[in-house]
């Protein structure tokens, strides 16, 4: 707006200067045409090809749907209840939960697969029934069994059309490791796919492990093969149905190109060839994301840039004549615009804030006292500031005002406080709204609470990254925890230390008082063992009765390094064996306390740098642990390469 006014009052000056840069744009654009095009453009390609692999990631993988996958096998009973056979197949309840999986994540299918791989419950946009179906030659189901989630494109065999599978393992009981009964299934369909890749203007294609073209933006290419694929792997191909139909009578037909070359010409036009890995647990090998970037000779786009460098200093001619009359019209319907947008919104669910230029509040809507538990009455007359959490500084609310400043618009999260005292996460976009002069009017704030969406959140991480029995770190943060000690070894030349514990006769516990009280003991042993150790170490359970304890920067020196960590051992092992005072707590009875003795065998081993793989270090303290159980149990025992 600032500038359309300085135009109407410099017009002459405007007119000259507008000249001077379409002349030096037009020599500056001929001059980086004859130098490295390629350079330039491969930045923007890699960025792109980042951008694209990082959505298909958090839209199957990393996704909510995924976690909400995880979750309905952890915790729906009845689906539990119809995969065990006590409930008939698409039972209404748990057709209705399925029903409830698809449509909230938009996706074309939910269905339950039993332990045999047959469909036992299917939910679908479609009339298919889809129950009854043998799926358990599909690698998606048997990744699913095995307790691993996952994601697998496929053509799906009961509607032959294409889809990406999200699997996930049902589990008999609330615990991760209890046994897997089944797993459930989301089908996102190939629509969502195919629009991605065509908002890439050259071809765009997704790979599969064998190299066959799964989708593309180019539709002739579609299950096409990258290169010829042998007698052998074609079999293995048509057996996994993974591509349905499509190859049960033909060999499939051979790009007229490679994608293994940085570029390549198609129709003689020259390609860069660009392709990233997508981090999806395929048997076969990964997955990758192809893109092809077009790169015209410099002549083209030479005699392009001439023409559009002369239509420019034509249109900008023509512009100078029309900017009076332009500026007024432009003026107004913006200001039409802005009104009506915020029209628009203030009845909306969101609340919506709006204040003076002083940023004094003004008006309120009916979500904004819902969500805060103001009144309009209250608000008017104050500032925003009314519900600050006091969670951030001042250097905080300067850079947001400061953006809102300079780039004329603020998105982000912020954390403020209900009129309850409580604090609460909000999702608040922040607009200045200019009158007429281009003079500051208003600000308008418009913001949802996100409570639900954080909470939801956490309980993702929690159950992917913890044991739900212990609240121990599980095997999968145990092994990120164990590189970044290694690195961190390698880095500080300091000595780490790994300690496998076992429990000994663990079973004659459960056989003799049953699971409930071994679930107390396992509790009690990871809190005596916690105790022992300090807040940087990393105490996580491995599986069943086993216990990992890491110890980080030890010393630079071996022995002085053996010698802590068993200071540490002895202590856990000491600990370990006092009695156990576990008290059972059962409805409509007395509680029942049950004493027990037990012990525990500890297997040892230091770890320096890059001397040895997070497997390695497992397998060898695994091995010092067995020899502390053959030697009699209750022993420290460090493992030895000779």
């Amino acid at each position: 707006m600032h500038f359309l006014y300085w135009i109407d009052r410099h017009a002459g000056i405007y007119r000259a200067l507008s000249i001077l840069v379409v002349l030096v744009v037009v020599a500056a654009a001929a001059w980086r045409i004859s130098g490295n095009i390629d350079k330039e453009r491969e930045m923007p390609l890699a960025e792109a090809l980042t951008l694209y692999s990082s959505t298909l990631e958090s839209g199957t993988i990393n996704s909510r749907a995924m976690g909400a996958a995880i979750l309905f096998g952890l915790e729906n009973n009845e689906a539990k209840q119809l995969l065990k056979g006590k409930l008939p197949p698409n039972a209404p309840n748990v057709l209705s939960a399925l029903n409830s999986l698809r449509t909230l994540y938009f996706s074309d299918a939910a269905f339950l697969v039993n332990r045999h791989g047959i469909v036992a419950a299917y939910s679908s946009q479609g009339n298919s029934p889809g129950t009854g179906v043998d799926l358990s030659y599909s690698p998606y189901v048997q990744l699913a069994m095995q307790g691993s989630a996952n994601v697998y494109p496929a053509v799906d065999n009961i509607i032959n059309e294409r889809g990406i599978f999200l699997a996930a393992p049902v589990h008999a009981g609330l615990d991760n490791m209890s046994k897997t009964i089944g797993a459930v299934v989301i089908k996102i369909g190939a629509a969502k796919l195919d629009a991605l890749l065509n908002n890439w203007n050259d071809p765009a294609m997704l790979v599969s492990p064998q190299g066959i073209v799964f989708a593309a933006n180019r539709k002739k290419w579609q299950f096409y093969a990258t290169a010829k694929i042998s007698a052998e792997q074609l079999e293995k191909t048509r057996h996994s149905r993974q591509f349905g139909n499509v190859f049960d009578l033909d060999q499939p037909l051979t790009l007229p190109f490679t994608l293994n070359a940085p570029e390549i010409r198609i129709d003689g036009i020259r390609y860069i060839v660009r392709s990233h890995p997508l981090e999806w647990d395929d048997h076969d090998g990964d997955w990758k994301l192809v893109l092809l970037d077009r790169r015209d000779p410099w002549w083209i786009r030479w005699d392009v840039l001439g023409m559009a460098a002369l239509f420019g200093l034509i249109a900008t001619l023509a512009l100078f004549w029309l900017s009076t009359l332009a500026r007024n019209a432009a003026l107004q319907q913006k200001i039409h615009h802005e009104l009506g947008i915020a029209a628009a919104t203030f009845d909306s669910r969101e609340g919506v804030i709006i204040t003076d230029a002083d940023k004094k509040i003004i008006k309120v809507n009916h979500s904004f006292t819902e969500i805060t538990g103001y009144s309009s009455e209250e608000a008017v007359g104050n500032t925003p500031a009314m519900l600050s959490s006091g969670r951030h500084d001042e250097g905080f609310y300067r850079q947001m005002w400061d953006a809102v400043e300079r780039d004329k618009i603020w998105r982000g999260e912020i954390w403020n406080k209900r009129k309850n005292g409580e604090i609460y996460p909000e999702q608040l976009t922040i607009t200045p709204i200019f009158g007429e002069g281009g003079q500051l009017a208003n600000y308008v704030g418009i913001f949802s609470d996100i409570t639900q969406r954080k909470m939801s959140e956490n309980e993702i991480h929690k159950l992917a990254f913890y044991d739900p029995l212990t609240g121990l770190p599980n095997r999968r943060l145990l092994y990120e925890r164990l590189v970044h000690a290694i690195a961190a070894s390698k880095r500080d030349g300091r000595y780490g230390a790994l300690m496998f514990l076992d429990m000994d006769k663990f079973k004659q516990l459960n056989d003799t008082h049953g699971h409930s009280t071994g679930d107390l003991l396992l509790v009690e042993v990871a809190q005596r063992i916690a105790r022992c150790v300090r807040e940087t170490d990393t105490v996580a359970r491995f599986g069943g009765d086993e216990f990992i304890v890491m110890l980080g920067e030890l010393d630079a020196d071996k022995t002085v390094s053996a010698k802590e960590a068993g200071i540490v051992a002895e202590k856990i092992l000491a600990l370990l064996a006092e009695p156990y005072v576990l008290t059972l707590k059962h409805e409509n009875a007395a509680p029942v306390t049950v004493q027990h003795h037990c012990s525990s065998s500890i297997g040892v081993v230091l770890f320096a740098g890059n001397s040895a793989t997070t497997e390695e270090i497992l397998k060898w303290a695994d091995a010092a642990m067995y020899q502390a159980k053959e030697a009699g149990r209750n022993l420290i025992r460090f493992y030895d390469s000779n």
